[in-house]
């Protein structure tokens, strides 16, 4: 979770993206990793004279790689939510899923192949107190 960068309206988004290049010269890997999240604020809510917003993020992720005549190309999407103590700025739930779509092509033994899969991942988190 990245919280905005200045104080936002209910309804209001805000993005975070990261992308990363790697070129490994002792494997011969070239590599481009990139994730973007769009946060949008939904509601805030008071509990026990504690106040929490509720924040819903949709992703976009994509990953491509070669690697000598293998190539990676994955696309994803997916979504998670978020709880936040507004008074300390603590994530205090936090779950969602992403769905990742791809291939590897490839030569081994002078025989090409292709292998299409699908990646799903779910995460959940929760903070406890004492």
């Amino acid at each position: 979770f990245v919280a905005p960068a200045a104080p936002i309206a209910l309804g209001e988004s805000w993005t975070f993206s990261h992308a990363n290049n790697l070129n490994d010269s002792a494997t011969s890997m070239i590599s481009f990793d990139s994730t973007r999240i769009l946060y949008t604020l939904e509601r805030i809510v008071d509990s026990a004279g504690v106040s929490f917003a509720f924040v819903t993020a949709r992703i976009t992720h994509h990953l491509s790689a070669t690697q000598g005549t293998t190539i990676v190309n994955y696309n994803g999407e997916g979504a998670a939510e978020f709880k936040v103590d507004l008074a300390t700025g603590i994530l205090q739930h936090a779950e969602g899923s992403i769905k990742m779509k791809g291939a590897v092509i490839g030569e081994r033994a002078s025989k090409q192949f292709m292998m299409n899969t699908e990646l799903e991942e779910s995460f959940r988190f929760c903070l406890l107190g004492k």
